[in-house]
């Protein structure tokens, strides 16, 4: 899977040629700290009293559970998945993980479990861009029988917060279009599109 976002009209045609055809366009938003209001954040989030619907940190210890969840949930092949869950799992935190953005972003990845496994999960990542500290989402996502429970409002607003109790500047995240209402309802703002082609042999 690529995404073709330099230089697209010289791109796509060789694309094209090598047999990738386009899949999706993903949306590009990005919210101001400012505007992620905590209001917003905390409004209608899945509430239970359920242990295992609490959000939990995912370390490296559950690499193995992450990478079936991705496969599962996100339709990624074993390979890629597993490149993925070592990626934003390899990293242990600090209390204060800004400290460690000189050399690499930083990830923080949660679930919510059941039957301890993840069901639905979020990453965050914190990057120095220059002065400024920049947040990112990525692969939120909740398995096709766990879906329409909250658990997507519910991780968002958890990494948002921590994104925010990091001092961030803004956050940016490219949505499906299945997500989009959700991250308007948080304060995000539409700024384009990113087109996604794939190949399958």
């Amino acid at each position: 899977m690529v995404w073709p976002d330099q230089a697209a009209e010289y791109l796509q045609p060789a694309l094209v040629a090598n047999g990738f055809y386009h899949c999706e366009n993903i949306r590009l938003l990005s919210a101001a700290a400012e505007k992620l209001s905590i209001k917003k954040l905390s409004k209608n989030i899945f509430i239970s009293h359920e242990p295992e619907n609490i959000i939990q940190p995912l370390g490296l210890n559950q690499q193995h559970l992450f990478s079936e969840f991705l496969v599962s949930c996100h339709a990624i092949p074993n390979s890629f998945a597993h490149v993925v869950a070592e990626a934003f799992l390899a990293q242990k935190l600090t209390e204060s993980p800004a400290i460690n953005l000189d050399y690499a972003p930083v990830f923080s990845s949660w679930a919510v479990y059941q039957a301890g496994k993840p069901v639905a999960s979020i990453t965050a990542c914190l990057l120095k861009d220059k002065s400024q500290l920049i947040g990112g989402l990525l692969w939120l996502g909740t398995l096709a029988e766990w879906r329409r429970m909250g658990f997507a409002r519910q991780l968002t607003a958890h990494a948002c917060g921590w994104l925010l109790a990091n001092g961030v500047n803004s956050v940016y995240v490219q949505s499906s279009r299945a997500a989009i209402q959700l991250y308007l309802d948080l304060g995000f703002r539409e700024n384009g599109n990113l087109e996604l082609w794939n190949w399958w042999p």
